[in-house]
């Protein structure tokens, strides 16, 4: 493929905090370089679309906003995982939630601008969901709905990215 493409504008600099950011955590033995393997890659993306289903069916069939909120958000951390190991990267440790997200994060958080942070939004919900506290307020339907759509529109765009993924091999 190209070094070059119409389909994203990428910013040098992000790119270079990006590949900064990922060199430092596969240093820390948090993330770790390997081989892409095509199967390992096709078996995430086909979990995110699976966690996906499962969410969007607990929202229109049991209308748990609780359950649509954790299977959204697996979906998006099997998303995320995904557009790493297209690169031969994967979490090795430490947050498996948290990990993957920063990783995208820091490569692509420009790219995908609001649409990341929506995602950024869903990982701490689906946490609050997971731990609840008198100070959150039980999650809501409109809520559900609203993060499930944001994954939908991440899986319909991820194997997008990854194919641009040359512009930010390590």
């Amino acid at each position: 493929m190209s070094q070059t493409t119409t389909a994203l504008k990428v910013n040098p600099r992000a790119h270079t905090a990006g590949q900064g950011y990922i060199l430092s955590k596969c240093e820390a033995g948090t993330l770790q370089k390997g081989p892409a393997d095509p199967e390992y890659i096709e078996g995430l993306l086909e979990r995110a679309v699976a966690a996906h289903a499962a969410a969007t069916l607990i929202y229109t069939q049991l209308s748990d906003a609780n359950g649509t909120i954790i299977n959204a958000w697996e979906s998006t951390r099997h998303c995320f995982e995904y557009l790493l190991a297209t690169q031969g990267l994967r979490q090795i440790g430490g947050d498996s939630h948290l990990g993957p997200t920063e990783a995208v994060g820091a490569q692509f958080g420009d790219i995908m601008g609001v649409l990341f942070n929506e995602l950024s939004d869903l990982r701490q919900r689906r946490h609050d969901v997971d731990y609840p506290t008198n100070c959150k307020p039980a999650a809501t339907l409109a809520e559900a709905k609203k993060y499930l759509d944001s994954v939908s529109r991440l899986l319909k765009g991820a194997p997008k990215l990854a194919e641009s993924l040359n512009l930010f091999l390590l």
